[in-house]
């Protein structure tokens, strides 16, 4: 629902957290569009997203825990999906996370962004500059970094893991060093049972490795993970930090909105997260309501 105050509160700290205006335009989209609360809504309707969700594990203990919760996932919408690796975080569905992100932060919510251990996405410009922003907003002390093995909650394997929060609290995942002489020492036959990996020879003899049918198996979240993070769910919200204090006058979002510049190449436009896309959708809805003062403003083409 559209209230202009918070609304006007809300563009300001995205700006504050160098959010691009393509992607504040889909948020203000979004907020124009009337679609009727289901039934017992209110501002805590839902007090966990879990994206790129798979089963689902993480927001199924919420709910068991009583919060509220909901799973999202490209596999669930489309099951062509185009190909592409649905888990995969560098898909344009991947790189909104980080504005989503963003728009969790502004919002002054929590947010964990969980990754395998060799995942390259904490080399991702995008993603530095997202937690650089954090940082300078914030102070130190606001982004956190956390290691762990998947084995310590009952995984598969003994596959490393990493994320990143807004959250102190988020250092509570780590359980110790991973034994990885008690591992070895193991039989290799129950080694190999859970191996996620194959490794093979090209045409031209060189090594290659491929994704075992294990490997699918080890991407699903433990019972156990899913229920630390129920443990720590009070922790991670109320210690949640980088969200923008306001000015003691806050501009109103549509001169915040006319103060900065869209852009027209694919960096200022966040290609790579499809976001224009997202707006030529939002801005064809049947249901948009955009205010009059705003219309002579907005983009006329992207």
């Amino acid at each position: 629902m559209f209230d202009s105050e918070k609304t006007s509160a809300l563009v300001w700290r995205l700006r504050a957290l160098a959010a691009p205006k393509v992607f504040i335009f889909a948020v203000l989209l979004t907020l124009w569009t009337s679609i009727p609360d289901p039934p017992g809504f209110d501002e805590d309707t839902f007090q966990c997203i879990e994206f790129f969700a798979g089963k689902g594990e993480l927001s199924r203990t919420q709910k068991l825990s009583g919060k509220s919760a909901v799973r999202l996932d490209l596999e669930y919408m489309d099951a062509n999906h185009k190909g592409r690796n649905v888990m995969n975080i560098l898909t344009p569905e991947g790189m909104a996370v980080i504005l989503l992100a963003t728009l969790v932060v502004a919002l002054g919510g929590c947010f964990t962004v969980e990754q395998p251990g060799g995942s390259f996405l904490e080399y991702y410009p995008r993603w530095r500059d997202f937690l650089r922003v954090l940082d300078e907003v914030g102070g130190d002390g606001t982004v956190h970094r956390v290691t762990w093995h998947m084995l310590h909650y009952g995984g598969p394997t003994p596959k490393p893991h990493w994320a990143v929060s807004n959250s102190r609290r988020i250092s509570e995942l780590h359980r110790g060093k991973f034994d990885h002489a008690g591992w070895k020492a193991k039989p290799k036959s129950e080694r190999d049972s859970v191996k996620t990996t194959i490794k093979y020879q090209d045409k031209q003899g060189k090594d290659r490795f491929k994704g075992s049918s294990r490997l699918r198996k080890s991407e699903e979240y433990p019972v156990m993970f899913g229920l630390k993070l129920v443990e720590l769910y009070e922790w991670l919200v109320g210690s949640c930090r980088g969200q923008p204090s306001l000015p003691p006058t806050i501009p109103t979002a549509l001169e915040t909105f006319q103060s900065m510049d869209i852009g027209d190449d694919e960096e200022s436009l966040w290609s790579e997260a499809s976001i224009v896309e997202v707006c030529k959708y939002l801005r064809g809805g049947t249901s948009l309501l955009i205010p009059p003062d705003f219309r002579p403003f907005l983009p006329r083409r992207l």
